[in-house]
């Protein structure tokens, strides 16, 4: 067993040991990765029952205000270009000049 322990770290170039910079490295991994692994662990111990409001969940809801406000928004831009259009058509009629919509 120790021969292949020692011919792994010979494969990974650790046959000397760690040096400082990559002892410094596998600990700025591990306290980067904690709170990642601890809420998996977290997860996995409790299990989380999701509630309803009108038989949708929390996630439903939020993509239905997205897809409620994406609509808003294009029927806002949809009145707006009708009615600079109206204007446009309308100045031209009156033999006014286009006014640029850039301020």
């Amino acid at each position: 067993m120790d021969q292949y322990i020692q011919h792994l770290k010979d494969l990974l170039g650790l046959a000397n040991g760690l040096s400082a910079e990559q002892k410094h490295d596998i600990v700025k991994a591990g306290l980067q990765a904690a709170p990642a692994g601890t809420a998996g662990v977290g997860a996995t111990i409790s299990p989380v029952t999701e509630t309803t409001f009108l038989g949708f969940t929390g996630n439903t809801w939020v993509v239905f205000a997205s897809l409620l406000f994406i609509s808003l928004q294009i029927v806002h831009l949809l009145w707006k270009w009708r009615r600079q259009a109206r204007i446009d058509t309308q100045r031209k009629a009156d033999g006014l000049p286009l006014e640029s919509l850039e301020r």
